[in-house]
């Protein structure tokens, strides 16, 4: 009997601890979601590294300091949103009946080209933008970007079936070609915000 109850206890403390481990992974995960729009988690960034690689003489940043992942995936965002913005510019006649799904994409693209360099210029700098403000933009640049994929995607799948000049097939398929590219920098972007939600819980767990 008492054999029995030593093994029921020690289920009951397995159970225990699983369930503790559950609930603490848990809040680590809620905790890290909550520092990735926190100001608290500063450190996380390059501010203290770029502290030590400022050269005291320029009060820029050296190449060694500037290869990392976050500053990589940043400067895939701008070229890939300059690409974008070029094709889109091309094929941008094909969208002439709608202004709306023209106006739109144009935006995101050169709103975020114009956030991308800024973030990019601020880094080199040593200047860094605080980095909540890095993460938000990462954030809406991964909705946008497939939302305006996705319009324009929309709007060549709805001219198919339509008589159209060789001229206009040609730009459909640019239009075509810039969905697909935009596709990929949301790809991009979710691949930051996770590295970024992933250093959150880090820092969260190290504090």
């Amino acid at each position: 009997m008492r054999t029995l109850q030593d093994r029921s206890d020690g289920e009951k403390m397995g159970e225990n601890a699983a369930a503790g481990t559950q609930q603490e992974g848990n809040k680590s995960h809620v905790t890290g979601l909550m520092r990735f729009f926190s100001v608290e988690s500063e450190e996380m960034g390059i501010t203290s590294g770029a502290a030590q690689g400022i050269h005291a003489a320029t009060g820029m940043l050296s190449l060694q300091d500037l290869w990392c992942r976050e500053f990589v995936l940043k400067v895939v965002q701008l070229m890939i949103g300059f690409v974008c913005l070029a094709i889109y510019s091309e094929g941008l006649i094909f969208l002439k009946n709608s202004i709306n799904s023209m106006m739109f994409p144009n935006i995101v693209f050169s709103s975020f080209v114009i956030i991308t360099s800024a973030v990019i210029l601020s880094r080199m700098l040593g200047c860094a933008i605080p980095e909540v403000l890095i993460r938000i933009f990462s954030f809406l640049g991964l909705i946008l970007y497939f939302a305006a994929a996705t319009v324009i995607l929309y709007e060549c799948l709805n001219s198919i079936g339509e008589y159209l000049l060789d001229e206009m097939v040609f730009r459909r398929k640019l239009l075509f070609a810039t969905s697909a590219i935009s596709y990929f920098n949301f790809v991009v972007y979710v691949v930051d915000v996770y590295f970024s939600v992933k250093k959150a819980i880090s820092f969260e767990n190290n504090k």
